[in-house]
């Protein structure tokens, strides 16, 4: 009786501990942050977002992708944008290895990022204001890109 008891308990923390890590990984609040700080033009607030969630959600094709689009086009740095296409791609082959066989235009373009060899003497450079100002016009309501890895996680969760 005693073991059943504890096989009906340890059943039941575990139900619990997926469901509490299941809301830190929802999709919808994710993206509403990582866009209200982009608005705001929070950069450091979006990398401790995506951070945030990596750590509790590993291994999360979302938050690896927007890593991506945060080094290369949101703050400037080619060594950070190649570590993160690496381990999107990891966690893409993960769960769907056909993508990296057969690899769609995300997939593409992070195998691309992560080919790119950094120069020895390469120095990351911030964006100028004129470059910012731009990135903000073209992507002037949501993250850069976020739209299309939401798009694409869907399709790898069918």
């Amino acid at each position: 009786m005693k073991t059943m008891n504890i096989i009906v308990a340890v059943l039941g923390l575990t139900f619990l501990a997926y469901f509490a890590v299941a809301d830190d990984c929802d999709v919808q609040p994710f993206v509403d942050n990582v866009n209200q700080e982009w608005i705001a033009r929070d950069y450091p607030e979006i990398l401790a977002l995506i951070d945030a969630r990596l750590s509790t959600c590993t291994n999360d094709i979302l938050a690896l992708g927007i890593k991506i689009e945060y080094f290369g086009l949101a703050v400037v740095n080619l060594s950070q944008a190649r570590s993160a296409a690496s381990n999107f791609l990891a966690a893409v082959q993960a769960v769907a290895p056909e993508e990296i066989t057969s690899p769609t235009a995300l997939t593409q373009y992070a195998i691309s990022i992560a080919s790119i060899t950094v120069p020895t003497n390469y120095v990351d450079v911030s964006r100028t204001s004129n470059q910012v100002e731009y990135v903000h016009r073209t992507y002037s309501s949501a993250f850069p890109r976020i739209e299309r890895y939401v798009d694409f996680v869907e399709r790898l969760n069918q």
